[in-house]
């Protein structure tokens, strides 16, 4: 049993357990409130959003493009006898790789495997990155174990053709990500502007800078 020291158990799962690297994720498009400093400090769990929409703004205001990690190779649902929390109440064999008993593939070694090749799951992967792009304005992403999304259905072996995203979901992320740098571009230019009208440059000319920034070159692609 855990001691008076031990962390709580996670909300959904009740298990005790410090979950380091952010695995078994529960809400895919929400940032972790653990690494945020406001929520250790007794901010309520919202403050995790505004925190890292701020650190990204500064990331950016200093040239650094964002690259966040996600994890959809599995989820917190655990194996066939896991929870249900969300995936397995709606559609188990759409969102996971099963046996034909029911049972279910680990291939991450976490449990089960997200069947990210079922146009569901598929689907809801792009929303997430959308969201992420939309709302936060990440550049881009880490897929851990990035293998499992060529995993053919029901096998060891990654499948003969090569999965694609719908044209429909690539065209909406490569939108979104243009907005994105389009912003960011915007918002550099303006603090060039601002800095160059405060800065005083000798001899009254105030001399503009015309070098752009390096982080306006993002990729699209899934």
């Amino acid at each position: 049993s855990p001691s008076p020291s031990s962390p709580p158990p996670a909300p959904a799962t009740q298990r005790y357990r410090v979950n380091f690297w952010g695995y078994s994720t529960v809400a895919f498009m929400s940032p972790m409130t653990r690494y945020s400093a406001a929520v250790a400090n007794g901010a309520s769990a919202g403050s995790a959003r505004a925190e890292l929409k701020q650190l990204v703004k500064e990331c950016h205001k200093r040239g650094m493009e964002v690259i966040l990690d996600v994890v959809f190779n599995h989820t917190a649902e655990g194996n066939e006898k896991g929870p249900t929390l969300s995936f397995r109440g709606i559609d188990n064999r759409a969102y996971y790789m099963m046996a034909a008993g029911g049972e279910y593939y680990n291939y991450s070694g976490c449990g089960n495997t997200f069947n990210c090749n079922h146009p569901a799951a598929r689907q809801f992967i792009v929303d997430c990155l959308v969201h992420w792009v939309r709302e936060f304005h990440i550049d881009g992403f880490r897929f851990d174990l990035a293998s499992i999304m060529t995993r053919a259905h029901s096998a060891w072996y990654p499948a003969e053709v090569a999965p694609k995203l719908p044209p429909f979901a690539v065209k909406k992320l490569k939108r979104e990500l243009r907005k994105a740098a389009a912003a960011a571009a915007a918002a550099a230019v303006a603090r060039r502007a601002k800095k160059g009208r405060g800065g005083g440059g000798s001899g009254g000319s105030g001399g503009k800078s015309s070098r752009k920034s390096g982080g306006d070159g993002r990729s699209g692609s899934g």
